[in-house]
């Protein structure tokens, strides 16, 4: 469990003292719960985790119905001149620090926090990437995906112009090249100083027995069951999947899909499969019945075109549970599964007949527990999260954690 707010003083040698009172956070997340999505679920996580290791929390969103644990107050703002908006709600609340959750600068809306409009205030701003994996802007023939590539470019740069005033930037990862977080090479170019990276944390999933999930979907229980959690979306390649699952119909397995709405590309899943017994596309699902499915699920997988942290392989390797998935984002940083070299219906049906044997699935599984509870677990990420917070507050915000 994480450390609670009477135990949150980090060593004073370190870091000088804190504030005698509950230093205030403002979280501004464009995004927040009951939307659903990586971005959401971390500011929902961050609103959660950070009055429990010691900060006060207000929370500013656009997100209508935004909603956060009780130790963490919401306020809700228009989309039109929301940068503007929260800027002047700063001003007026006087936050020790404020922390933005990524989308500002990628998002088309600006960034509300620089050097003049925040004075005295430190800024740490967690990105969740600009979209600069170059390769997915790429499209054949070539010259195709060139404006793309160089807005893309273009913006990145921008974007670095704003990060370098701020006290802190946190990465999900430092795997870094032109085709993957050229926005993080960028950073550690120009301004190292105030360059970090800390992986996404949340809470462990891990049910002490499985639910009933195989029953009430109708998901055989004699053969083993991969699992796809996902907004359905061509990035993220469900509709690829079943296209190669129809053309193999001697894979003994049953893929379930699962996606927070019905939309065209869910359409699309549900006609491709066309009743094929192997195949279950599902939508909407309430959050309890996904937490039963991946921990009821053999192998958890993704198959998409662009990805930065995945949520639910972290979810499940909290379940102990083997995973395969394309080369992308932090992906070929974490452990417990199988890293696609090419996203092609050959290697994904490789990585699922070395994960129909059942050792090979208990070792991966066993693997990427370990990792999960020595890199993303809350007690490993927010002593972290609870040194930089306060660095930044004493305004000694320092490189490297």
């Amino acid at each position: 469990m994480m450390e609670d707010a009477s135990n949150r003083n980090p060593d004073p040698s370190a870091t000088g003292p804190v504030p005698d009172r509950q230093p205030h956070i403002l979280l501004v997340s464009v995004l927040f719960p009951p939307d659903q999505g990586g971005v959401e679920a971390a500011a929902g996580e961050f609103a959660a985790a950070f009055p429990r290791i010691g900060y006060r929390v207000t929370v500013a969103t656009t997100t209508a119905g935004a909603r956060a644990s009780g130790l963490a107050d919401v306020r809700v703002f228009p989309r039109d001149g929301f940068p503007g908006r929260v800027a002047a709600f700063a001003r007026e609340i006087r936050p020790d620090l404020v922390f933005v959750n990524g989308l500002l600068l990628n998002g088309g809306m600006g960034f509300p926090f620089d050097a003049g409009a925040a004075p005295g205030m430190p800024v740490v701003y967690r990105s969740h990437g600009f979209n600069t994996a170059f390769r997915i802007h790429w499209r054949h023939p070539p010259f195709f995906g060139m404006p793309s590539l160089v807005r893309s470019f273009v913006r990145a740069v921008r974007n670095d112009h704003v990060l370098r005033r701020l006290s802190q930037v946190v990465f999900l990862d430092d795997r870094i090249g032109l085709f993957r977080n050229f926005d993080v090479l960028l950073s550690r170019w120009l301004h190292p100083r105030n360059v970090s990276v800390i992986p996404n944390s949340f809470e462990s999933i891990r049910l002490p027995r499985p639910g009933r999930f195989r029953e009430s979907f109708g998901v055989p229980a004699g053969r083993p069951m991969f699992l796809n959690v996902a907004n359905y979306s061509a990035l993220k390649g469900q509709c690829d999947v079943i296209r190669i699952l129809r053309r193999h119909p001697e894979i003994d397995a049953s893929f379930v899909f699962v996606g927070s709405v019905r939309n065209g590309v869910c359409e699309a899943a549900e006609r491709l499969a066309d009743g094929d017994p192997r195949i279950r596309v599902l939508s909407a699902l309430p959050r309890e019945a996904v937490v039963d499915a991946i921990n009821a699920c053999d192998a958890a997988f993704l198959f998409s075109t662009h990805e930065q942290q995945p949520l639910f392989l972290s979810e499940a390797m909290s379940c102990g549970k083997p995973w395969f998935c394309t080369d992308v984002g932090s992906v070929p940083a974490m452990r417990g599964g199988i890293v696609l070299r090419h996203r092609n219906g050959a290697f994904f049906v490789q990585a699922v007949r070395e994960l129909l044997d059942s050792r090979r699935r208990e070792e991966l599984g066993a693997e990427g527990r370990s990792f999960w509870e020595a890199n993303d677990s809350p007690d490993a990420v927010y002593p972290r999260w609870n040194r930089l917070l306060d660095d930044a507050i004493l305004g000694r915000a320092r490189h490297g954690y």
